[in-house]
C-alpha cells in the first residue's frame, strides 16, 4: 500500500512540474533551424567586418608573419610579398572590442576581415562609423564555434607518440622498394618516379580533415590508425603543424576517421605491403570545420586554414570540403549562377593560394555541380574511380561525370582512383580513401622530382600531360609525361 502511495505522489509531482514549466524552451531547443529562438544576451549572431587597409605595419619584416620556409619558397619562385601576407591590424581589432559588446572569433588576412559574434540586439551602425571599417557583412548564426584560444601544442605530442613505435624509414634506404598495393595507384597515374626515389621529399602537404584519430590504435573492428605505418613521421619529425580551426586550438585528435585515412594513404611505410608515394613529405594536419554542422562561417574557417598553410610554406593542400550547397541554414546556400570561381570566398582563396605558390586539390562534390571551391580556376579537382578487387578493371564512382561551371569551364580536372583502406590495415572492407589524396601524393612525388618548378608550372605540366579515355570526357593524369616535359 505504501509503495502505491509513493508512486501516486511522484506522478502528481511530475504532472505539476511539467504543467507549470515554460514549454517554449522545447521550441528553442528542438524546433526546426529557422524556428529556433536564442536569448538576445547570448552572442550567436556572426558578422564579417571588412577593413579598408592593413594599418601601420612594416611589410619588409617578413619574419613577423611568415615562416622561414615560406620566405624561402617565395624567394625561390620570385613570389612578391604583398599586403595579402600581412595579418589583420591588431589595433583595429582592439578598437572593435572596446567599441561594441562583441566577441572576436577569428580573422582572415587574405580578405582583411574579422569575424565577430554578437547578441541579437546588436546594432552595427556604431562599428560602421569607425573610419577604418569598409563594410559589415552578416554571416548567419553560430551554433558551436569557439573563439580563438591557444591550447596544448598537439604537434609535439603527436610526434612524441609516434616515436614510441618502430619506424620503417630505414626500409627506404634499400636497393629495391616493394611498394605493395600502392603500386596500383602508381600505375594508374603512370608514375615511375617513386621507384626512382622521389617520395615527396622537400614538399609540405596540408591535409584538411574532420579529425586524425592519432590517439586510437586499430581495434578488432578495424577502426583507428595504423601507427606503425606512420611512425616515421615522428622519427623524422615530418609533422610540422596541427590546428583545429573550429575549436581554435591545436587539438586534431577527434574521433573522426576522415583525416587519418588521407594521412595513412599519403604517408605510410609498410614494407612489402604499402609504401605511399609521398612518405617523405612533411605534413600539416588541419581540422577546418565541425563534422556536426555546416554553417556559412565554415567556409571562412577553411580559408583561414589555407592562409595558415601558406604562412608556413606549404606546397600542396588536400581537401574534401565543399561549401554552399547544404548549409544548415538554406538561406545561406550559394546559388549556381554564383559558382563562377570568382564569387565564393573559398574559390577566391584558391586562386590567391596559387599566386602564393600553393596548389589546392579537392575531391569532386556529390552535388553534380561544381560547388565552391571546386569551381575555382586553379582548384585541381579529382573525380572518383574505383578498382573493385584489383585486377577486375576500373569502375567509375558517383562523381565521374563531367560538369560545367556557370562560365562554361569543365570540372573535374582529372580522374582519380579510390582505394580500400584494407591495404594498410589488413582488416575488413571499411573505408575507402577518396581519389584526391592519391592525386595529391603522386603530384607531391612529381614536384619533389622537379623542385625548381613553381606551383603554376606544376599545374600547367599536369594539364599538358593529361590523356583522354575513349569512354569518357574526363582526363587521366600522366605523371611520367609531365616529368619528361618539365625536366
Amino acid at each position: 500500500m505504501k509503495s502505491n502511495c509513493f508512486f501516486i505522489i511522484l506522478l502528481l509531482l511530475l504532472t505539476h512540474f511539467y504543467g507549470c514549466r515554460d514549454t517554449s524552451l522545447d521550441a528553442e531547443l528542438y524546433s526546426a533551424y529557422e524556428d529556433q529562438i536564442t536569448p538576445p544576451s547570448i552572442k550567436t549572431e556572426l558578422y564579417l567586418i571588412h577593413f579598408k587597409d592593413k594599418g601601420n605595419q612594416d611589410i619588409t619584416k617578413k619574419e613577423a608573419f611568415l615562416s622561414k620556409e615560406a620566405i624561402d619558397k617565395r624567394a625561390k619562385h620570385a613570389i612578391t610579398t604583398d599586403q595579402l601576407d600581412l595579418p589583420v591590424y591588431q589595433e583595429y581589432i582592439d578598437e572593435i572590442k572596446t567599441t561594441a559588446d562583441i566577441e572576436v572569433m577569428f580573422a582572415t588576412r587574405w580578405f582583411n576581415a574579422l569575424v565577430i559574434a554578437t547578441g541579437k540586439d546588436f546594432d552595427k551602425k556604431e562599428l560602421e562609423a569607425l573610419g577604418f571599417v569598409q563594410k559589415i557583412e552578416s554571416f548567419g548564426e553560430r551554433k558551436e564555434l569557439h573563439s580563438y584560444e591557444e591550447g596544448a601544442n598537439s604537434t609535439e605530442r603527436i610526434t612524441q607518440k609516434l616515436t614510441g613505435y618502430a619506424s620503417n624509414s630505414e626500409y627506404l634506404s634499400g636497393t629495391e622498394i616493394n611498394f605493395g598495393s600502392a603500386l596500383n595507384t602508381l600505375e594508374f597515374y603512370k608514375n615511375e618516379l617513386p621507384q626512382q626515389g622521389f617520395l615527396g621529399q622537400g614538399i609540405t602537404i596540408a591535409l584538411m580533415g574532420q579529425g586524425f584519430l592519432l590517439d586510437f590504435e586499430i581495434d578488432q573492428e578495424g577502426e583507428g590508425t595504423n601507427l606503425e605505418a606512420i611512425a616515421h613521421l615522428g622519427d623524422q619529425r615530418q609533422i610540422i603543424d596541427t590546428y583545429n580551426f573550429h575549436r581554435g586550438d591545436h587539438e586534431v585528435d577527434t574521433r573522426s576517421w576522415e583525416g587519418h585515412i588521407d594521412l595513412e594513404f599519403s604517408a605510410s611505410i609498410l614494407p612489402d605491403q604499402f609504401v605511399a608515394p609521398a612518405c617523405k613529405a612533411k605534413y600539416a594536419l588541419y581540422v577546418p570545420e565541425s563534422s556536426d554542422q555546416e554553417e556559412a562561417v565554415d567556409e571562412l574557417l577553411w580559408v583561414s586554414a589555407l592562409e595558415r598553410a601558406d604562412s608556413l610554406g606549404v606546397h600542396i593542400v588536400n581537401s574534401r570540403n565543399i561549401f554552399g550547397s547544404h548549409f544548415d541554414d538554406p538561406n545561406r546556400n550559394i546559388p549556381f549562377e554564383k559558382m563562377d570561381g570568382k564569387t565564393a570566398y573559398s574559390s577566391r582563396a584558391v586562386n590567391i593560394a596559387m599566386s602564393k605558390g600553393m596548389l589546392v586539390i579537392n575531391t569532386m562534390p556529390s552535388t553534380k555541380v561544381p560547388t565552391p571551391p571546386t569551381d575555382a580556376s586553379y582548384t585541381i579537382v579529382g573525380s572518383g574511380i574505383s578498382q573493385k578487387f584489383f585486377g577486375e578493371g576500373y569502375q567509375k564512382a558517383w562523381s565521374f561525370e563531367e560538369v560545367k561551371t556557370v562560365d562554361g569551364r569543365s570540372k573535374p580536372d582529372f580522374f582519380s582512383i579510390d582505394q580500400s583502406v584494407d591495404d594498410i590495415r589488413g582488416k575488413r572492407l571499411s573505408f575507402i580513401a577518396t581519389g584526391s589524396i592519391f592525386l595529391t601524393a603522386n603530384i607531391a612525388s612529381l614536384w619533389s622530382a622537379l623542385p625548381n618548378k613553381s606551383a603554376k608550372e606544376i599545374y600547367d605540366l599536369l594539364h599538358e600531360s593529361k590523356e583522354n579515355d575513349d569512354t569518357s570526357l574526363t582526363n587521366y593524369i600522366n605523371i611520367n609525361k609531365a616529368y619528361e616535359i618539365g625536366k
